[in-house]
């Protein structure tokens, strides 16, 4: 599996979700990783997270 093939998984798992407390507690993890790091998306991943959210 590709890096690329996790992050999707993962987007498609978190997607699924609909507890607001585990949900806040995801944005608490990756937030301790990616406060660091500078993430980019393709148009495909902003599409993908844009469907999420409705």
């Amino acid at each position: 599996m590709t890096t690329i093939e996790l992050k999707a998984m993962h987007i498609r798992r978190i997607s699924e979700i609909n507890d607001f407390s585990f949900l806040k507690a995801i944005i608490t993890i990756l937030g301790s990783k990616t406060d660091k790091e500078i993430l980019t998306q393709n148009l495909k991943q902003r599409e993908e997270i844009i469907a999420s959210l409705k």
